[in-house]
Formats: C-alpha cells, sequence, structure tokens
C-alpha cells in the first residue's frame, strides 16, 4: 500500500514548482561542491535527483541528540549529521541548486523500530512535470512512499526551529493485524 500523491487533485497541483528553486549563494557555493562531487561519481547515469538522495542517505548521520537544534543547510552540510527535518531540508536545497523544484514536507510516519507514529520530514521533487515523494532519511527514492507516512504540512523552513514540543507521543492509530508496514 502506498500514499496517494495525484498532482491532478488535491493540494499538490497549487504548488509552483517556479517558486520552488531558490538558495542563497552562501549555501549554493557549498552545495555545489557536494553536488559537483556527486556527478562526477555518478557512473549508473542515474537521475540527479535519485544521486543525490543516495549521497544524502550515505552521507548524512541520522543523530537524535540534533533533535530540536536549529540548524541552516550550510551547517548541517558541513557537519554530516542531523535529524529527518535537517536531512529533508539539506536534500531539498541541494535539488534547488540545481535548478529542481523541491520542497520539504512534514507528517508522521510509522516507526518500525518503536512501532509507533512519529513526526517525520520528507521532500516533493518535482520530476518529469508532476510532485513526487522521496525520503532521504529512510533511504527510499523510488517517487512512493508506504501509507506509513502521513503528511500534515508543507513548506518546511530552513531556519524553522525544530523543538521537542509537538512530538507525537499520543498519537495512536489502530491498525489491522494483518497490515504489514514497508521497511
Amino acid at each position: 500500500v502506498e500514499n496517494n500523491y495525484d498532482t491532478k487533485k488535491y493540494w499538490l497541483s497549487e504548488l509552483d514548482p517556479n517558486k520552488l528553486i531558490t538558495v542563497d549563494a552562501d549555501t549554493s557555493l557549498i552545495l555545489n561542491n557536494i553536488i559537483n562531487f556527486i556527478r562526477n561519481n555518478n557512473v549508473n547515469n542515474e537521475p540527479m535527483h535519485i544521486a543525490i538522495a543516495k549521497w544524502v542517505y550515505n552521507n548524512i548521520q541520522y543523530n537524535e541528540e540534533l533533535f530540536g537544534e536549529k540548524m541552516t543547510t550550510k551547517e548541517v552540510a558541513l557537519r554530516k549529521e542531523g535529524v529527518c527535518q535537517h536531512i529533508a531540508v539539506l536534500y531539498r536545497d541541494m535539488l534547488r541548486t540545481i535548478n529542481i523544484p523541491a520542497t520539504a514536507v512534514d507528517g508522521v510516519a510509522y516507526d518500525t523500530k518503536n512501532q509507533k507514529f512519529e513526526g517525520h520530514s520528507w521532500v516533493l521533487v518535482y520530476h518529469n512535470g508532476e510532485w513526487i515523494p522521496i525520503d532521504p532519511t529512510w533511504n527510499l527514492y523510488s517517487g512512493k512512499l508506504p501509507i506509513s507516512h502521513i503528511f500534515l504540512y508543507k513548506d518546511v523552513d530552513v531556519e524553522l526551529s525544530f523543538t521537542k514540543e509537538g512530538e507525537f507521543n499520543d498519537f495512536k492509530v489502530d491498525v489491522v493485524k494483518n497490515v504489514k508496514f514497508i521497511e
């Protein structure tokens, strides 16, 4: 079962790809060095949105101790660590640096390790005329996300302060016993 991101319906049709490609010059300079490295090592000639997602997954460490830390894209790129919000914004800005429209979104996702829904961020990428979801934190880059990802709001900001308030500790969902979440 997958999440339904139908670009002809709902809120996705309201996203203007032409307005979602800007990155400040200082951040762009740092990210271009990383992107050039990825481009030069893209031996399988994968689309750049996938090559970058794989690089982010393999090179940015998830560090729960950074939950609640306010970090810019530049800081995440230099530290090479963060939580899902930091990772999503870094990936978004890497794509925007090479003029691929993208926006970071927040919602909840079912964490199979902790067996509960928790706050989570991922990215919508404009590819071949449609918005597709990519989750660089969980290494999901096919353009389809499992139904365990539930979208809540869009346009996560680089300067957003990620606080521990608003955690989904009391978020409960009844699930039929035979449903298997994609790991």
